[in-house]
């Protein structure tokens, strides 16, 4: 069995491969030995980042269009 994935080195670093790395050999041990997800559920979900961003932008335009800017 062989894993391959293909990624931009614009979206990686050195750290964010240290953790993809961790991650994926988490998921295959786990995998391999018939074990459960190893990994925490993550605390914030991209929904809520896109969420929390359209918010802040909204109160941006919102202050440009009260002050004139």
């Amino acid at each position: 069995m062989a894993i391959h994935y293909v990624m931009h080195h614009i979206i990686s670093d050195g750290w964010s491969m240290s953790i993809l790395m961790d991650e994926l050999l988490q998921l295959y041990n786990a995998h391999i030995s018939d074990a459960a997800n190893p990994l925490k559920p993550l605390r914030i979900q991209y929904k809520d980042y896109a969420a929390w961003q359209n918010e802040q932008l909204n109160d941006i335009s919102l202050k440009e269009t009260k002050t004139g800017g």
